[in-house]
């Protein structure tokens, strides 16, 4: 069956400022709790949300140089990426035609030698329930940029460069470790080098 849509007139336009609602936000990767934020630094670290979500989803935000992440929507990989720079201070991260229960996730896809992030806060209509559940295994990968997706899309476009490696080149959610934990239903953490 079909999801039942809520007259969107009933919502409010809503933030949810990070740490302090941090209830309503799953936790992936490193995050690390700040006074304006919280520090997303890592390949892979984000937050994940749930509930009545009608509209644009906005993600406040703050970065030290070009910042790429990925975004799933409703356990599905939004194809384009999307980018910040330093002047970025919002990203319009999704956008729902009808309001009903929305799953939303956005990772950060730039190491930290490259960029360091501070996400803020979610503004939505709508509103949010708890924070999603944990999967039933979780699994901690130890290992080197491979693991957090170096240069995966520099290899693909050019499998013979070796040298110059930046942000824009690589994407951990195209490495081996983050496709095979997708398929297995597992939660993943990644620390490289």
């Amino acid at each position: 069956t079909q999801p039942q849509s809520i007259d969107p007139a009933t919502l409010s336009l809503t933030t949810y400022t990070l740490p302090q609602d941090i209830a309503h936000f799953k936790q992936h990767g490193r995050l690390i709790p700040l006074s304006d934020g919280i520090a997303c630094d890592h390949t892979m670290s984000g937050i994940e949300f749930a509930g009545i979500i009608y509209g644009e989803v906005k993600l406040t935000l703050s970065v030290t140089a070009d910042t790429y992440f990925t975004v799933f929507i409703d356990g599905e990989r939004v194809e384009n990426r999307f980018a910040a720079t330093t002047d970025t201070t919002e990203l319009v991260i999704a956008n729902f035609d009808t309001a009903e229960v929305h799953n939303v996730r956005i990772v950060k896809q730039t190491e930290p030698q490259f960029s360091l992030c501070t996400l803020k806060s979610v503004t939505l209509t709508g509103e949010l329930g708890d924070a999603p559940a944990d999967k039933p295994i979780y699994i901690e990968f130890l290992g080197d940029s491979i693991t957090c997706g170096c240069s995966t899309i520099l290899m693909a476009l050019s499998p013979n460069k070796a040298d110059g490696v930046v942000s824009a080149e690589s994407a951990e959610t195209d490495a081996v470790i983050a496709m095979t934990t997708a398929e297995l239903l597992l939660n993943k953490q990644g620390y490289g080098s």
